[in-house]
This record gives C-alpha cells, structure tokens and sequence, in this order.
C-alpha cells in the first residue's frame, strides 16, 4: 500500500491543488468505477458514462487550483457526475422517464451497496422533506410509500379522484426532486434504477 492510499480525500486534494499528479491519479482510481457506475445507470449508455467521468476528471483537473469544496470531495464528484448525466438527459429528452424512475425508487426504497453506505442520511433527508409536505399530498404520498396502495385505493380511502392522487404523487416526487437534488445522493438513487 502506497502512502497515497492511506491519505484521506482532503489530503489528496490539497496535494492535487499542488499539482500532484500521482495523488490526482490516487483519487482518479478511488472514484472512476462508482462514478462510472452512477453515470451508466443514469444514461444507459457505456461510452456516453466513461466520457461523463472523464469530463470530471478532467474539470477537477482544471480547476483545481481555484476549488474550494463546502463538502466532501466524494460528494462533489457525485454532483458533478450528476450534473453532467441529467443534462445529458435533458439534451436527449429521457428526463421525464428518469424523473418516473425517480419516484418509483422513492415509492420502493430498494437497496443497493452504495445506498446502504449512505441510507441514514439520504432517510433523514426524505423523512425531512416528507413532514415539509402540504397535508394532503403526505397522506396521500405515505399512503402510496408505505400501505403500497394503488391510485384508486388511495382515492376510495380519501375520497377524491385517481387523478388527484396521480397529481399529487406527481407533485410529491418533483418536491422531493428538486429538494434532494443537491443532495449528494440523488446520484446513488437513480443508480438503482
């Protein structure tokens, strides 16, 4: 083991705002294959993924004499590896779908490796958001989340149209979305899907 490797993340950093190669390449081999992972399960696509990562290698490459990080450097390169699939997204018009999947990972909460490293975080944050909620799309989001009832259930239980509870699950995960989307995890869960 080299003593690279035993650096924590903001060691490296510090060495690669130096200009260390061999710490920049350290933090290269930590991160490439999750964030590889991440861009792939996003965008489906091997060779658009390998070159979303290599366009933030390259970016904290660039600019990292200037990089002043408010957050962990794992947490800024999932953003960045975000950032760079959804607009990706965007630009080839699958946002809607992903956004679709989105919810359905909210809605089923399946596991994965990296969800598992960060699930306490990521929970509080959901259950966060969920108690922010209007009354109305929290009962019907928890009732969808956690009673896995359908749309018309829901509307018998509380009385109003399947259309309704279709917009407010709707309204329910673009909140989510939007609240979450700084949050590092965000990458993690559409990973899963």
């Amino acid at each position: 083991m080299s003593l690279l490797q035993t650096l924590d993340d903001k060691a490296l950093l510090s060495l690669v705002k130096g200009g260390d190669q061999r710490a920049y390449a350290e933090i290269f081999s930590r991160y490439s294959d999750a964030l590889y992972q991440k861009a792939f399960s996003l965008l489906k696509d091997a060779d658009v993924a390998s070159d979303m990562v290599q366009d933030v290698f390259l970016r904290l490459w660039e600019k990292r004499e200037e990089l002043e990080l408010r957050e962990a450097l794992g947490s800024y390169l999932y953003q960045s590896i975000r950032h760079l699939s959804l607009n990706e997204l965007r630009r080839a018009g699958r946002y809607d779908q992903r956004m679709d999947d989105f919810a359905r990972f909210v809605l089923d909460r399946s596991p994965s490796a990296d969800y598992e490293l960060r699930s306490k975080e990521l929970e509080a944050a959901i259950a966060r958001e969920i108690a922010l909620m209007p009354a109305r799309m929290r009962e019907v989001f928890l009732l969808r989340k956690n009673e896995d009832l359908s749309y018309q259930e829901i509307a018998d239980k509380l009385n109003i149209s399947p259309m309704t509870v279709k917009s407010q699950l709707h309204k329910a995960v673009q909140l989510l979305w939007r609240k979450l989307s700084g949050f590092l995890m965000v990458v993690v869960i559409l990973s899963l899907l």
